[in-house]
């Protein structure tokens, strides 16, 4: 039987024991992987395995400081396997969570208000507005990534942040005052998310 891996987390405040249900903790020194136990072959990717990672990972990261998401339905052979790979990435995963520790994701998206659904994150106007928003939340932010551009122009019309935990309402209220300062647009955000956008976990080597 295999160990479905969902995440890595800091052992700091999880207290020996994983908070998701039907989970354990892989300790490695300061660092532990939350897993259970899965058959050891490639999953079929579905609504129920993302929905079972999501819910793993966000229980988990209600505990711990500090996590790196797993991609979903990621399979070791065996928990020797795993805590092999765990010491052989051991520098770069406890930077990582040095880097995440704290700090949340969120993800904010411009569209029209009106308009055919697949057609609301079209447009010059959509993209220059998205510009300009933007522009003002990465300033409230530690770092982003752009998620979805205008297809014409290029321009991000949706992007993640990631911001420190102590100030997601601020930033969350900044969101609203832009989406107040501009018609015809909708500007929102969801979270706050784990780091999933953030996150990219090596397995070669």
């Amino acid at each position: 039987m295999g160990l479905r891996l969902f995440a890595v987390a800091m052992l700091d405040g999880l207290h020996g024991e994983s908070p998701a249900a039907g989970t354990r903790l892989v300790p490695v020194r300061e660092v532990a992987a939350v897993v259970e136990e899965a058959a050891f072959q490639l999953p079929i990717p579905d609504e129920a395995l993302a929905s079972r990672h999501h819910e793993v990972v966000s229980a988990v990261f209600t505990h711990s400081a500090g996590l790196l998401p797993a991609p979903a339905g990621t399979v070791f052979r065996d928990q020797r396997a795993l805590e092999q790979w765990l010491e052989l990435h051991y520098v770069a995963i406890h930077d990582a969570l040095a880097f995440v520790e704290d700090r949340v994701e969120g993800r904010v998206h411009v569209r029209r208000t009106e308009g055919a659904p697949d057609e609301r994150d079209m447009g010059a106007e959509v993209a220059a507005t998205a510009a300009e928003c933007f522009r003002v939340f990465r300033r409230q932010a530690v770092v982003s990534v752009p998620l979805r551009s205008e297809h014409a122009t290029g321009i991000a019309v949706s992007s993640a942040y990631l911001v420190e935990r102590s100030l997601w309402k601020e930033f969350a209220s900044l969101v609203e005052e832009e989406r107040d300062r501009h018609a015809g647009v909708r500007v929102s955000v969801t979270g706050p998310w784990p780091p999933y956008d953030f996150v990219r976990i090596n397995f070669g080597g």
